[in-house]
């Protein structure tokens, strides 16, 4: 599908900013606490083809460090390495020698609820403001309409049309196991406990990732996977095992027991509702 060049991408060009002066743009995606940190340090430090046997050499180009480290500043994130979350698009926009090849994370549930408006276009700003609010209300995100555009606006970003090659790897957890996962990393010392909107966090949650797979066509990516750690504890991509045994390689001390009577306590919730 042809897609037209958007304002900003014909005044960069005015600007003489050279189309395809990068490389490739690795990018990371799922929701908040599924595990794309995780699965992206380890699978540098596991050699882990995570984006495919064609990119591998130059995923290994965004590593920031031994072992690979992430930074919430951009400040620190283009000073160590190449490895940016995806709120550092406006400041890579403006980089005059970004890295060649970067890794970019993308919180779908921080997409959606804030930097898809940050990233629009002014006229796809105007298009978001007739039918939501700043930040995206609870209400609003499962819309699909809503989350379409949310997502397209981030995705028609003039950055990326800088790039020779997008590579896309989208990570994917159920609901529950999500939250569960995010509970253990923000909160390591509290019981967890199933939250009382877990229904609206779920219809948000596949209203989410529903809207990222139907959009990513956008930045026509020379490979697209979709990643996740099954229950033989191997870690998956486009359902071939990448690496066996992941889960006992990254955690060794993770207690699975715990883990999975949350995951069942859950499960047997939602089966008496």
């Amino acid at each position: 599908m042809q897609i037209a060049e958007t304002a900003e991408q014909k005044r960069a060009k005015k600007k003489g900013h050279n189309e395809k002066d990068l490389k490739t743009c690795f990018i990371i995606a799922g929701c908040s606490g599924a595990g794309k940190s995780t699965i992206v340090k380890h699978s540098h430090a596991l050699d882990v083809k995570l984006f495919g046997k064609e990119f591998h050499e130059d995923f290994k180009k965004t590593r920031s460090g031994s072992p690979h480290q992430e930074f919430d500043k951009y400040s620190d994130a283009i000073r160590n390495g190449a490895t940016f979350e995806g709120r550092h698009i406006k400041n890579l926009k403006d980089e005059k020698d970004p890295p060649k090849h970067i890794l970019m994370h993308v919180d779908l549930k921080s997409l959606i609820r804030t930097l898809g408006h940050r990233a629009a276009s002014e006229n796809d700003k105007r298009k978001i403001k007739s039918l939501t609010k700043f930040p995206t209300p609870h209400e609003d995100r499962v819309n699909p309409k809503v989350c379409d555009l949310l997502v397209s606006s981030f995705l028609k970003h003039q950055f990326f049309s800088r790039f020779d090659a997008i590579v896309i790897n989208t990570v994917y957890t159920d609901c529950d196991k999500n939250y569960v996962q995010k509970m253990k990393r923000d909160r390591p010392n509290e019981k967890i406990k199933r939250h009382k909107k877990s229904e609206i966090f779920s219809r948000e949650h596949h209203a989410m990732y529903e809207a990222w797979e139907r959009n990513i066509y956008l930045l026509k990516p020379s490979r697209i996977s979709f990643t996740t750690v099954c229950e033989d504890g191997g870690l998956y991509s486009n359902n071939k095992c990448i690496c066996p045994d992941w889960t006992s390689k990254v955690s060794p001390n993770n207690d699975l027991n715990y883990f999975n009577k949350i995951l069942a306590y859950f499960r047997k919730s939602e089966s008496k509702n």
